[in-house]
């Protein structure tokens, strides 16, 4: 599995140019989905999602051709309406082809998405509010199946401003008859920016940028070009880097206006930050504790959180920030305890008390922007700071590495022989095991009722199996070894039937009368002894 391997502390100088934005081009892509015309799009991010909706398009029978800095699409001839549970597994953006498959086609069939951990992400205000358009829907087997046969515009109300209700709505109503209007609609540039690309397809939009979306719908598009705003969350990110290394870096490619609530609230802090028209420059500032509240846009983002909590590490005095979107997004803070952070969390809330020393530890990336905030306190700790799981940075930082080696950062990063989700290729085990949840939706089985105790990436408890954490699995048995036992016994039970059994599978545990402690190890064996793999403590 990759790792980062940071030196600091990190004092940075010059510029950082912004990608596009990740949020943004995701329902694009999906977009292209409802024109039989090619649409071209300029600059799109190498990133692991833009890879994954990329695939799942070719797999719907969308045509891609890449030339320079432009990538083409042809979805003229779509041979399916089914988005497969292997496809959308890692990646919550692949809901998006629900909205123009329907709008197009009148049906799609779609597996509930993934992404990540971070809370619980219901998709009920796509489906109640599609229906409203004419749209039934069922949910079986972990897809969600739809029909539109007479999707008629209407007036929805969103009961929460929902990026991706909105953006879905959207869609849909490009080709339903008549006037659809979207009441409470989300604010974020991403969707004014989907706004702008459909409005280019031919779509007439009013309300662009407000609460109230009216989409006209139509008959025909046309072929376009377009390209997609600057990422604002990537852009944020740098801002704090810069702010936490008391550095003097420029941050362009994107629109300043998109974080004007960052700003201020920095500014207030004390940050000297000017602005220009592509980008900002952030200079060496004293700041004063800052308290901080997610909210929708224009408010705070979710997604700058994370990196917010690393900044005020670095602030002398006690900052608090509360959480107001996801329920499970404060799992940074484990690892940011390993580096010596003082948080304390109550509900909702995270108190950071900051202007202490960081010491460099390894620590583990839990979600997308987790890996952000780790990485902006590398910077600040002195000496060598190991991250480990970096393939969730993937899915949203572009050329991250290389961006900060260009103004100053020691960072490095050392590869591994591993699929897209840091495991190995030929993992039989993990095959198998997947293959199970897929079928048959066992979440909530002893098993992960088991592992959720070790690790809040409760959908990857299998991985946890196979690689062996071995600190968190050790934690565990120290504070109750039967659990460790009935969990494994519970493996071999799951893994009964399967070509695993056929191949002489099982799982050995040794505990002693020191278990959880020092002796402890399993065995995954195939037939001929064979050693899958051997995890947990030291050998007894």
């Amino acid at each position: 599995m990759d790792k980062l391997i940071v030196n600091g502390p990190a004092h940075l100088a010059g510029e950082i140019k912004i990608s596009k934005a990740k949020n943004a081009y995701l329902p694009i892509l999906a977009a292209v989905l409802l024109s039989d015309k090619p649409v071209h799009l300029k600059n799109l991010p190498k990133l692991r999602d833009i890879q994954t909706m990329k695939k799942l398009l070719g797999h719907l029978g969308v045509e891609v051709e890449e030339k320079g800095e432009i990538t083409t699409f042809n979805a003229a001839n779509v041979t399916s309406v089914e988005a497969t549970y292997d496809l959308v597994k890692t990646m919550r953006a692949s809901i998006f082809v629900l909205g123009p498959l329907l709008s197009r086609f009148k049906k799609a069939k779609v597996s509930l998405p993934g992404g990540c951990a971070i809370g619980t992400r219901p998709i009920d205000l796509h489906l109640t509010n599609l229906k409203k358009l004419g749209v039934a829907y069922e949910l079986k087997s972990g897809y969600v199946s739809c029909e539109a046969k007479n999707l008629k515009g209407a007036n929805v109300v969103l009961a929460f401003p929902s990026v991706g209700a909105t953006e879905n709505l959207m869609m849909a109503a490009v080709f339903a008859e008549g006037e659809t209007i979207i009441d409470n609609a989300a604010l974020e540039p991403e969707v004014t920016d989907l706004a702008h690309f459909l409005m280019a397809l031919g779509a007439p939009i009013e309300g662009v940028g407000t609460k109230t979306l009216k989409i006209q719908g139509i008959k025909e598009v046309k072929e376009i070009t377009y390209e997609a705003i600057g990422d604002r969350i990537e852009a944020g990110t740098y801002l704090m880097a810069g702010l936490m290394t008391q550095s003097e870096l420029s941050i362009t490619g994107f629109v300043p206006h998109h974080i004007d609530f960052v700003i201020d609230k920095l500014r207030e802090a004390g940050a000297k930050i000017d602005v220009f028209k592509e980008g900002i420059k952030v200079y060496p500032s004293t700041l004063k504790p800052l308290n901080i509240d997610t909210a929708p846009y224009p408010g705070f983002p979710t997604d700058l959180q994370a990196q917010m909590m690393a900044l005020m590490l670095t602030i002398k005095g006690p900052s608090i920030i509360t959480e107001n979107i996801f329920e499970n997004r404060f799992m940074h803070v484990p690892e940011l305890e390993r580096l010596g952070a003082d948080i304390s969390l109550k509900g909702k809330s995270a108190i950071i008390n900051g202007g202490k020393k960081l010491v460099p530890a390894p620590i583990m990336c839990t979600d997308l922007r987790a890996s952000a905030a780790l990485i902006l306190a590398a910077l600040y700790c002195e000496g060598e700071t190991e991250i480990r799981r970096v393939y969730h940075l993937d899915r949203g930082y572009e050329d991250l590495e290389n961006k900060f080696t260009q103004v100053g950062v020691k960072i490095k990063r050392y590869t591994s022989a591993v699929d897209e989700e840091g495991r190995p290729d030929d993992c039989l085990f993990c095959k198998i095991i997947e293959e199970k949840i897929a079928s048959e939706k066992v979440f909530e089985n002893d098993l992960v009722l088991g592992f959720k105790d070790i690790s809040p990436m409760a959908k990857e408890h299998y991985l946890f199996v196979h690689k062996g954490h071995s600190t968190d699995i050790n934690n565990m048995i120290e504070k109750n070894p039967n659990q460790v036992i009935h969990i494994y016994k519970a493996i071999n039970e799951f893994t009964s039937g399967t070509e695993l059994e056929e191949k002489g599978f099982r799982v050995v545990t040794n505990m002693g009368p020191r278990a959880g402690q020092s002796v402890f190890h399993t065995h995954f064996h195939l037939l001929g002894g064979e050693q899958l793999g051997r995890f947990g403590g030291r050998d007894s």
